[in-house]
């Protein structure tokens, strides 16, 4: 199942390379540890994720995709029902607004 997840964040001057910190934050709310076990040991991974500045609102656009039902049902399915008004980057110590 190809599936797609769009979330707008607040931009604080960062760019694409963010994407990998999002990535962080991603593992972290995916609640099953066997799941993230598997996606760290395959070379093909089942989702990919993305950032890009959106040109006329200067906001961020993370884009996260699924290549198959189980990486949509541990991945997209669970972070599209958590009720978050912000992501907070760890690694940033920064917190970035959900549109």
């Amino acid at each position: 199942m190809l599936s797609c997840l769009k979330i707008e964040l607040e931009n604080k001057g960062y760019n694409y390379n963010i994407g990998s910190i999002l990535h962080g934050f991603l593992m972290q709310k995916i609640d099953n540890s066997n799941y993230i076990e598997i996606i760290h040991q395959n070379n093909l991974k089942p989702f990919s994720q993305y950032v890009y500045c959106d040109k006329i609102t200067n906001n961020l656009i993370w884009n996260i995709s699924t290549l198959n039902e189980e990486a949509y049902e541990n991945i997209i399915f669970p972070l599209s029902k958590y009720e978050f008004d912000n992501i907070y980057l760890e690694n940033k110590s920064s917190h970035l607004k959900v549109f």
